[in-house]
């Protein structure tokens, strides 16, 4: 990471690490974005967002959490049927990336760090279309469970993380 983050990037890391209403931030972040790039450069250096009265307080202040939240995610390892259903959001019976991105950093816990969060978004886009077999830019529950899918490859690459 470079230090900064773009709106898609900041909306990205807000859904991954916050409680928040995040579909209302999507929709009051375009409106709000000058208030905390100050020079103008359609990007929000990390002191922006953590300063007093910058992006996060608003956020925490303004679009607080849902009231019911959900439980916590299956076994990826156990039932990664029920792991899917768990993280398909939208309910299309496909993920989307930044579906996969945002399940597999609140599956592992990732999300009290930035750099970690960026790099997992990076290695979801760099391996997308090995698993987006049918191209039709998500992977649908066959694709994601079929022999070396998606949640295989997903168990294997985390180890003993996956497992519990």
């Amino acid at each position: 990471g470079d230090g900064r983050l773009s709106p898609p990037e900041v909306l990205e890391v807000l859904r991954a690490q916050m409680p928040c209403n995040y579909y209302a931030i999507a929709e009051a972040l375009p409106k709000l974005w000058s208030r905390w790039d100050l020079n103008g450069d359609g990007f929000v250096e990390e002191q922006e967002m953590t300063r007093q009265g910058g992006l996060l307080e608003y956020v925490r202040v303004n679009f607080p959490s849902r009231l019911h939240e959900k439980p916590p995610p299956p076994s990826i390892a156990r039932t990664p049927d029920d792991w899917f259903t768990y993280w398909d959001t939208d309910g299309s019976g496909e993920l989307e990336q930044d579906e996969v991105v945002r399940a597999l950093i609140k599956t592992f816990e990732l999300s009290t760090d930035l750099v970690q969060v960026q790099h997992m978004r990076g290695i979801v886009e760099a391996v997308w279309g090995i698993f987006d077999t049918d191209e039709s830019g998500a992977v649908d529950r066959q694709e994601f469970l079929m022999p070396d899918g998606l949640a295989e490859t997903i168990v294997a690459s985390a180890g003993a993380m996956a497992r519990r």
